[in-house]
């Protein structure tokens, strides 16, 4: 995967299921982008465990501000997730 830092978001290249140490990557982020791609992953849960964990800790870490059709906008908690 490929990551370009432009300021405070980042530009995937590839899935955020494949960041490793997710949690650390998205706090210095303001906002994370996100597609529906998660929901093929959780259609073979027991392949691809290790990447839905990587987006369930996004969406543990951002809160949902906007949807464009298939794509989130996520604004990144600063405080204790709850």
């Amino acid at each position: 995967m490929r990551i370009e830092s432009r300021g405070r978001y980042i530009e995937s290249r590839n899935s955020i299921g494949f960041l490793r140490a997710p949690r650390a990557k998205i706090r210095t982020l303001d906002y994370v982008l996100v597609s529906s791609y998660h929901k093929r992953l959780r259609a073979e849960a027991s392949r691809y465990g290790d990447q839905i964990e990587a987006y369930d800790q996004v969406f543990r870490e951002t809160r949902l501000i906007k949807k464009f059709g298939s794509l989130q906008i996520r604004q990144v908690r600063k405080e204790a997730p709850e």
